[in-house]
């Protein structure tokens, strides 16, 4: 028996923004980082919600990359001034910790109603809006936390809020997307809700996504993107994700290479892997990847031919958009990348996304598909057939 779960509701489009006037509320912590106040999209936010007579508290704080410490300080703020409602402005980064403060301080007082909780990304990339998901670093280490508390009620997506995100991130959030969607299209508890979404975001994202890196205040095109993005939210959420992301996590908190980067890195050679490329090429995974190119109009006339072009479509895309080849040209050293090979792949094999990957890794795999990703890799154009 299956479930698939309809959370939160979603205020999309431009101007949706406005939709804060709407909400009444008492006391507001809301959640944002130097760059919303920098750019004046927090004091915006401010003022909607105070034209409903709120008391507004502005946690801005927020870095990328949240830590245990920015959540043990969020939960006093939170504790000190106890809210009705919670308002995340930001990045994945910032609705992350939103939902580890509200997560952790239910955990500790569960006498506590849950306030209200609205995500407002602008970023185009992690779905955080719509996801029970939480990405919380502790040392080198990140921690994924999973539960059904930390969904919003609300999640409003307003395509201007994006439109000033620049190109290199433009890149790294937009394949993220991508990644999510593929992860959760092979996922072990995908399901044909789950599917409709990941085929509609997949086709988005490479229609759309150059265009948001070439012309990022091309709000037809951010409106877009931001829509991908969120649906991506609502496959994986469902579905989990794979070994790319197990990958990433440790890759990402290890030499602070930004998610949606150390995703792109590892992409191509996870679905690869899967698909069991060098070999029969006919596995669960390959055969969905094929799915998918045919969907997207790439020549897929066998399994073979659909996954060697879908790898090409990745990576066309990739370079596109100028990202970089390997891990190698991403800054890291070689001598620390293989020092922590070992430390990496233990992570990854921990990690919360691995158990739903089509294919079951072990550590040599893991560190296989790390050293492939340190070079980068570049597919023919033309598939062999088998």
């Amino acid at each position: 028996m299956g479930e698939f779960l309809l959370k939160p509701r979603v205020h999309f489009g431009q101007g949706a923004l406005a939709t804060l006037n709407q909400l009444s509320a008492t006391r507001v912590l809301l959640v944002t980082d130097k760059a919303m106040v920098k750019f004046g999209l927090a004091q915006r936010a401010a003022e909607l919600l105070q034209r409903q007579g709120a008391d507004c508290q502005v946690w801005d704080d927020i870095a990328s990359d949240p830590d245990i410490e920015t959540v043990a300080h969020g939960m006093q703020l939170m504790n000190a001034r106890y809210p009705d409602l919670v308002v995340a402005l930001g990045g994945g980064s910032v609705i992350d910790a939103a939902k580890a403060v509200i997560y952790t301080l239910r955990r500790a007082r569960p006498e506590l109603a849950r306030p209200r909780f609205v995500a407002v990304p602008t970023t185009s990339g992690t779905g955080s809006e719509v996801t029970a998901f939480s990405v919380v670093k502790a040392g080198a280490e990140k921690l994924v936390l999973v539960d059904e508390h930390m969904l919003p009620d609300i999640a409003i997506l307003d395509p201007a809020l994006a439109a000033s995100v620049p190109p290199a991130i433009t890149a790294d959030t937009g394949m993220d997307v991508l990644c999510h969607a593929l992860e959760a299209y092979v996922s072990r508890q995908a399901s044909d809700f789950t599917d409709a979404l990941a085929e509609k975001v997949v086709e988005l994202v490479f229609s759309w996504l150059p265009a948001c890196w070439r012309q990022g205040d091309n709000l037809e095109a951010r409106e877009k993107m931001h829509n991908a993005s969120c649906m991506a939210g609502m496959a994986f959420t469902n579905a989990s994700l794979g070994i790319t992301h197990s990958l990433a996590h440790a890759l990402g908190g290890m030499f602070r290479i930004p998610h949606g980067r150390a995703n792109a890195l590892l992409m191509a050679g996870v679905v690869a892997w899967n698909a069991d490329y060098t070999g029969q090429c006919d596995t669960f995974a390959a055969r969905r990847y094929a799915r998918l190119a045919h969907k997207l109009g790439l020549p897929a006339s066998s399994t073979y031919q659909g996954v060697t072009s879908l790898l090409v479509a990745i990576q066309t895309l990739k370079e596109a958009m100028q990202m970089p080849a390997g891990i190698r040209d991403a800054g890291v050293d070689g001598a620390a990348f293989e020092q922590r090979l070992g430390d990496m792949a233990a992570q990854a094999l921990r990690d919360g996304c691995t158990p739903t990957n089509p294919r079951e890794p072990d550590a040599a795999a893991l560190i296989a598909l790390y050293r492939e990703a340190w070079r980068g890799r570049a597919f023919d154009d033309t598939a062999q057939g088998q």
